[in-house]
């Protein structure tokens, strides 16, 4: 299972990180591809559960919503939002009307799958549209990666104490400080590479950007076990090898890219 996790990360990270250099629409599309697959895995996950989320809304909407974010940043946002919930609202009007005994829960779910990876997963895409977004992208991910690395080989070597019996048993808090540890001392370090370069960046931002990402985005990680535990599944799908599917991916890069471009902005 490691060497399988290692190869399959040995070929994602340099591919993201390729993209990434690219930016423009490149990465906006390699971004908006991989939100449309989480959004087929979410709509997957909560149909085996018995709900009924609609896959074109679902699909189709997350799509719409990173298009329109690599395109006009915020600026239409809000408008795409509206439109999308007053057409999902239409649509389970509809299947009520036909039959349908949970439309009320399941437009709730539609919703809920367009705002966590429609609305939130486009911060991947805003945090590289930033002055110095490369520089930025790579500093808040290569972090959280890194903390997901030291969180997975410290818990499994020393880990006793889990965080959440339910959620996610085997994490533990000795994974966690490990993770943090590793997230903070790569901010650091990237940031001093990258303020070799570019004066704008200094050290002391990679130390808080990787000590916020490996602190809070482990919320990601638990927000996506939420939805796997409910239905009893080990991994959102089995796209890649040893590491499951795109939300298993995504979930802690989706999180280290909102609380990363907000805390940019103080900086």
């Amino acid at each position: 299972m490691l060497a399988k996790r290692l190869l399959v990360a040995g070929v994602l990270l340099p591919t993201g990180i390729l993209f990434l250099s690219l930016g423009g629409w490149a990465y906006n599309l390699l971004v908006t591809a991989c939100l449309g697959v989480a959004a087929w895995e979410f709509w997957r996950m909560f149909t085996r559960g018995g709900y009924q989320p609609d896959l074109r809304l679902l699909v189709g909407g997350v799509i719409v919503i990173a298009l329109a974010r690599s395109t006009w940043g915020f600026a239409r946002q809000d408008e795409i939002l509206a439109a999308l919930v007053v057409i999902s609202l239409g649509v389970y009007i509809i299947r009520y009307e036909l039959g349908s005994p949970s439309a009320a829960t399941d437009f709730g779910v539609t919703a809920g799958g367009l705002l966590y990876l429609g609305w939130l997963g486009s911060y991947l895409i805003s945090i590289r549209q930033l002055p110095n977004g490369f520089e930025w992208a790579i500093l808040a991910l290569l972090a959280v990666s890194a903390a997901d690395v030291g969180a997975f080989f410290v818990g499994s070597g020393l880990g006793k104490h889990p965080m959440t019996a339910r959620i996610s048993p085997h994490k533990t808090w000795e994974g966690y400080v490990g993770g943090v540890l590793a997230g903070v001392l790569s901010g650091l370090l990237l940031a001093w590479l990258i303020s070799l370069r570019i004066p704008a960046i200094q050290p002391v931002h990679g130390l808080l950007v990787g000590l916020v990402v490996s602190v809070l985005s482990p919320l990601g990680d638990f927000a996506e076990s939420l939805f796997k535990r409910q239905f009893d599944l080990k991994d959102s799908s089995h796209i890649f090898p040893g590491h499951g599917g795109m939300m298993d991916r995504l979930d802690t890069l989706i999180y280290a890219s909102v609380f990363s471009f907000y805390l940019i902005q103080v900086f």
